[in-house]
């Protein structure tokens, strides 16, 4: 590791807490594996998911019991941040995948999983109707209404069982976003805001039998409506005139249905209404007419419990006993705000997300009196995450954060020290030499970095500019404008010039993948054909042949050609390649002709390497050596593949294999190793490729101890490493591989370690001068060290 930049604590997370047969499910991340759905019985916590291995995220939410078992939305992610969120469901031991509505990438996010009369339903996007209301009946899924026709979204949010109904708000062009009930055969919608105005109802909750929501119409703005099973009504118009009062968060509480409002003097407070009377504001939290805003009302001891706060002490715990509102504590000192969310009440405590003293979200619980760290669940160290990179100058720079940094830094790493360039202008694209100075975005403006200064060059007008490529002495880019969607563009050194509209109109073209090929500048774009191959001579955009491209695949130059992964239909992607003038198959890596989701990654000693699926192994690592391909990997965890790079005539990438996660491997033409396990056991360290520099490769990990940091490749730590540690007696014999002529030091540290590695290393041996050779075999005996317990690690240095 180069460099530990954040040492803060990283936040384990607390959501979609659910009691489901008096167990007690939450979502949550330890740090070593990401989030993922787990339980406790109040005493012991226990993972149970782990989708996306290791320390990747699995994106659960809203655990619902259904015909016996746990369903929720859950999705496996890849090591390049794509996520395949979909319906799955927990059987008591395992977890599996329910139904794949929208195959691909990016899944189809089911949301507000809710039973009714046996059935499963929820909103979910299957790719072709949008967003729309679905069911699952225990055997298949199925799109129950398209409210919003075509490729629109209705967006059904809100699922809530009432009277026999099926109650949820939805959108489309007709009516806006209104209420809508579901009998198991029609929809009814009542129309609030009349015509195409929207109502937005929100918040529904049964109260005395009658279900209430705060909804919205032009006369009375927002304000407490109700639906009894046959009609809907406005309840109060607290706040007169057009603006309403928001009511908001909903709870039964000693007869009483207690929210938050604002009737327009006293801010937003704590009120509650009987069912008959006008309801009554019974808090005056923060003073005049600032408001404490109280949200997640959790009822616990015969007390309500809520979030707010006074305008001196932030957002913190509070309690109503039907009489006065009390803090309960300043678990954040100070105006800092420990903000409580996802309060639940279970076996005689209330559980909360809380903020505590350090600025790291944790899981709590209130017993009435003391309120304390439940579970032990941490995230370990946060990680810098370093990103935007480039060799400027003899030096490495990139962006990443560091402790207590409000936003990224700009940092400079000369092979030996890390040093901050600035704290407040930073990296958000590729770093490239144009003209002499580094040149890159941030925010909406160019700017450049001569080794010494940072000057603002120009403001580009379109946003979100990217994919900075140097072609015929200009710098060119990707970038959006409202009339004519994400396009290609020019910077000459005075003047920003959008080059064309692929995709004319506010539509997107997108262009990706910049590279110059032939006197061209060819890039990845998408027209009202789908996406293809596209090329800029310096006066002329057109498309490149016919062939549809992978929208993952990118794009790489060798022998000769532009190698990608496309197909002449919509399904059978596979790897071709463009001379300049045809498009050709390279091979047929998927004989079923389904998506190989080939990605060209890099080239090494005259081949070309890329990843895979030839829809029996799952994604792989393949050699292309001009005429023929070779599947390398065959490891049953995956994905293996991905962000291959070559360095010293060895080709590196990160790969599953079932035991280690996502880890640093390597192939030297014969033979395929692992390099190293860096976040030691199942977790996986995620490598993530970013460029050589100065004999060695840099890349960014995370070992489950320092969160995702800036990690270097060299030639030494490839060659020195542990071949042997054996006890004999009381003794430790101990061999290690070293460059030949090399001086090691042998150090060693005692004890017990918890979350991390020993720092009180000292030396064990005196400077030790290995023998002379390319790669040799030195020997050492650490004399009464099986002695020393519990426990004893060991280290090589190289003074």
């Amino acid at each position: 590791m180069v460099a530990d930049l954040t040492t803060s604590p990283k936040t384990s997370g607390f959501t979609s807490p659910t009691i489901i047969n008096d167990e007690f499910y939450f979502v949550a991340s330890d740090g070593a594996y990401g989030s993922e759905l787990w339980k406790t019985d109040g005493t012991n916590v226990t993972r149970l998911t782990d989708i996306s291995y290791g320390t990747l995220s699995s994106f659960i939410a809203t655990p619902t019991l259904y015909n016996g078992e746990i369903y929720f939305r859950g999705g496996s992610t890849a090591p390049d941040g794509i996520i395949d969120v979909e319906l799955w469901k927990w059987d008591g031991a395992n977890s599996s995948l329910v139904a794949n509505i929208k195959p691909g990438e990016t899944g189809s996010n089911p949301a507000g999983l809710t039973v009714y009369n046996g059935v499963l339903y929820f909103a979910a996007n299957d790719g072709t109707s949008g967003t729309e209301l679905w069911a699952y009946d225990g055997s298949s899924a199925y799109l129950v209404y398209d409210l919003n026709s075509g490729a629109g979204s209705s967006n059904p949010s809100g699922l809530t069982v009432y009277g026999g109904y099926l109650c949820f708000s939805a959108s489309n062009t007709v009516y806006g976003t209104e209420f809508y009930t579901f009998d198991g055969f029609s929809l009814s919608v009542a129309d609030i805001n009349g015509g195409s105005g929207s109502s937005n109802p929100s918040g529904f909750t049964e109260f005395n039998g009658v279900l209430y929501f705060q909804a919205t119409e032009p006369t009375g703005g927002a304000e407490l409506w109700a639906f009894n099973g046959f009609s809907y009504y406005q309840v109060a118009d607290i706040r007169s005139g057009t603006t309403g009062s928001s009511p908001a968060n909903f709870k039964e509480y000693n007869g009483n249905l207690y929210f938050a409002a604002n009737e327009g003097v006293n801010g937003t407070e704590l009120w509650k209404f009987d069912g008959v009377n006008f309801p009554t504001r019974v808090t005056q939290i923060a003073g005049g007419s600032a408001s404490s805003s109280p949200a997640n009302l959790q009822v616990y001891n015969n007390a309500l419990y809520f979030a707010a706060t006074d305008g001196i002490y932030g957002v913190e715990l509070w309690k109503y006993d039907g009489t006065t509102a009390t803090r309960i504590t300043d678990y954040y000192p100070g105006s800092s705000s420990s903000s409580p969310s996802n309060l639940r009440v279970y076996r005689d405590y209330l559980y909360l997300s809380i903020i505590d003293a350090t600025g790291t979200r944790i899981i709590a619980r209130y017993n009435g009196t003391t309120l304390s760290p439940f579970g032990g669940l941490s995230g370990g160290s946060d990680g810098s995450y370093p990103g935007a990179s480039g060799v400027f100058y003899g030096a490495l720079y990139f962006s990443a954060y560091s402790t207590n940094a409000a936003a990224n830094y700009f940092y400079k790493y000369d092979g030996s020290n890390v040093t901050t360039v600035s704290t407040t202008i930073y990296p958000q694209s590729a770093l490239v030499d144009f003209n002499g100075a580094m040149h890159f975005r941030y925010n909406s403006t160019l700017y450049k970095f001569n080794g010494t200064n940072i000057t603002s060059v120009i403001s580009l007008t379109p946003s979100s500019p990217d994919y900075f490529r140097v072609f015929n002495g200009a710098l060119y880019f990707t970038g959006s404008e409202s009339a004519t969607g994400n396009e290609l563009y020019r910077y000459n050194g005075t003047n920003v010039t959008r080059i064309t509209d692929i995709y004319p109109g506010t539509s997107s073209s997108s262009p990706s993948s910049l590279l110059e090929f032939k006197g061209s500048l060819y890039f990845m774009a998408t027209d009202a054909t789908g996406t293809g191959l596209w090329r800029y001579d310096g006066t002329n955009v057109s498309r490149a042949g016919t062939l549809n491209l992978y929208n993952f695949g990118g794009l790489m130059i060798y022998n000769n050609a532009i190698y990608t992964c496309g197909a002449t239909n919509t399904t059978d992607y596979q790897p071709w390649r463009w001379d300049g003038t045809n498009f050709s198959l390279v091979a047929q890596i998927n004989p079923y002709h389904t998506n190989a989701a080939v990605v060209f990654w890099a080239t090494n000693q005259g081949a070309a390497y890329f990843m895979g699926n030839d829809g029996t192994h799952g994604n792989e690592l393949w050699k292309y050596d001009g005429t023929n391909s070779t599947m390398i990997t065959d490891m049953s965890g995956g994905p293996n593949g991905y962000y291959t790079f070559a360095f010293n005539n060895t080709v590196y990438f990160i790969a599953d294999d079932g035991l280690t996660g996502l880890e640093l491997w390597k192939y030297d033409g014969a033979n395929v190793s692992q390099v190293a396990d860096i976040n030691l056991g199942h977790s996986g360290s995620v490598p993530t490729r970013m460029r050589e520099y100065n004999g060695a490769y840099y890349f960014y990990a995370d070992d489950g101890v320092h969160g995702t940091e800036l990690w270097r490749l060299d030639s030494v730590s490839q060659l020195l490493r542990f071949t042997s540690i054996v006890k004999q007696g009381n003794n430790i014999a101990l061999s290690w591989t070293s460059p030949g002529g090399m001086t090691n030091v042998l150090q060693s540290a005692t004890g017990t370690v918890n979350g991390g590695f020993p720092t009180n290393f000292t030396d064990r041996s005196a400077p030790m001068l290995a023998p002379t050779g390319s790669v040799v075999t030195v020997n050492y005996t650490d004399v009464g060290g099986a002695t020393n317990k519990p426990s004893r690690f060991y280290r090589l240095t190289v003074p």
